[in-house]
């Protein structure tokens, strides 16, 4: 996952012209350049990949991150 601001400038941007539908059934990354969720877990599924397990993982380490911080933002919210 990028930047899309950045990736819009690129050369080898493919702008998301076809309907959900067509996208979710073709799941080629050269038709488009930016995948929103549901595509990405419908190509997890097809690689099995367990995208359910991964969001888990990612959700965690937010957490974590923000657990970390906040002493920092409680700090910074008491002057």
């Amino acid at each position: 996952m990028t930047n899309y601001s950045v990736n819009k400038k690129s050369v080898h941007y493919k702008e998301n012209n076809l309907d959900k539908g067509e996208l979710l059934y073709n799941m080629d990354p050269e038709i488009v350049s930016k995948w929103d969720f549901e595509m990405l877990k419908k190509k997890y599924e097809l690689m099995n990949i367990n995208y359910e397990q991964i969001m888990d993982s990612i959700k965690e380490i937010i957490i974590k991150c923000l657990i970390t911080i906040e002493p920092h933002i409680y700090n910074q919210t008491r002057k």
